[in-house]
C-alpha cells in the first residue's frame, strides 16, 4: 500500500464557544483546508489540548464534553 500525501493549510482561528446537542464548551478552533474541502476541529483550552469536537461537513464527532 502507498500512503497518499495531501497538501493542507492550517488556520488557527482562536478560542471559540461551540454548541453540540445540548452542550456548550470552549475550545481552540482549527480549520484544516485541503482545497476541495475543509475540516473543523476544536481542542481543549488547557494542556494537554485534547481534541473535543471534529467535523468534516458530512460527519461529526464529539470526543469530550
Amino acid at each position: 500500500l502507498r500512503a497518499k500525501v495531501f497538501d493542507v493549510k492550517i488556520n488557527i482561528v482562536g478560542l471559540e464557544e461551540i454548541s453540540f446537542k445540548d452542550n456548550k464548551f470552549k475550545g481552540y478552533h482549527v480549520i484544516f483546508d485541503f482545497g476541495a474541502e475543509k475540516h473543523d476541529a476544536y481542542y481543549e483550552e488547557k494542556s494537554p489540548h485534547r481534541l473535543l469536537y471534529y467535523t468534516n461537513g458530512r460527519n461529526s464527532i464529539a470526543l469530550k464534553l
